[in-house]
């Protein structure tokens, strides 16, 4: 475990220093924010029977996007690791004594912490203390607090896991471009992003729940909020478990067949 954890910890103090464009991300999420706020809280007044949560629900469910907004972007992938596959330098990555999975999931864990752990605490901090309903709520109880946090961290390691598909479908097509375009587009509706699936048909719902993108962000959020509690919250997060087994497990296995079918030239 030792190269994992020192690569971890490299690309989190790597990606630390960049604190310029943090602070312009900060402002950013700021913004979008309190348009989104607004946006809803109109919504509420004009149509309150549309309004599937409660606004301490909707408050916190939109502040926590934007204080984890760097972490779950799916098509935010490594740029060096697919320059890597495609100019043939990934064979340097090959011959190193360790997986190769790891590895990369272990960059990719610590560069998406480190643009959180600048960005997160400031919209955290503010939104705790502006006024109702426009700030974060705390947990409505103990549960929905440690829930959350278990749900947080199983949601991070799944979106990495899927973002690492993303690696590994490049060894095949030899450029991302195609599969970021694809993912980018269907990921963030799919995971309530861009829409809580809460306000989504009924459906619509359904379907949405059921597939891995709502696990990543969309479970943890709802469940500090407190939209979902009890056998419900266990459910998802039972979901969200079979779903990072499954899906890192497959990613293990084709990283490997992969790496059997790799040409480099040159020399």
């Amino acid at each position: 475990m030792r190269p994992f954890f020192s690569m971890l910890k490299m690309r989190f103090i790597n990606s630390m220093q960049y604190r310029a464009a943090a602070w312009a991300g900060v402002m950013t999420q700021f913004f979008w924010g309190f348009m989104e706020l607004l946006l809803y809280l109109t919504l509420s007044r004009e149509n309150p029977t549309a309004f599937t949560m409660t606004l301490p629900q909707l408050t916190s469910y939109l502040w926590l996007r934007q204080a984890f907004f760097a972490m779950f972007l799916l098509w935010s992938v490594d740029q060096d690791i697919l320059d890597m596959i495609m100019n043939g330098d990934v064979a340097y990555e090959v011959i190193r004594p360790v997986s190769l999975y790891s590895l990369w999931f272990a960059r990719n864990l610590g560069s998406r912490a480190s643009k959180v752990a600048l960005r997160c605490v400031p919209i955290l901090v503010v939104s705790l203390i502006l006024p109702k309903p426009y700030g974060l709520s705390l947990p409505p109880d103990l549960f929905s607090g440690i829930g959350f946090v278990v749900s947080m961290v199983l949601g991070v390691l799944l979106l990495i896991g899927m973002c690492m598909w993303i690696y590994i479908l490049t060894f095949y097509f030899i450029t991302a471009r195609g599969i970021q375009s694809i993912v980018g587009t269907f990921a963030d509706f799919l995971s309530g992003s861009l829409i809580p699936i809460p306000f989504m048909p009924l459906g619509v719902q359904r379907v949405l729940n059921i597939l891995p993108f709502a696990s990543t962000q969309s479970t943890p959020y709802l469940i500090y909020s407190g939209y979902l509690s009890g056998q419900a919250a266990l459910h998802a997060i039972g979901l969200q478990i079979f779903w990072l087994v499954l899906i890192v497990g497959t990613g293990i296995i084709a990283m490997r067949k992969a790496l059997l079918r790799v040409t480099v030239q040159g020399g």
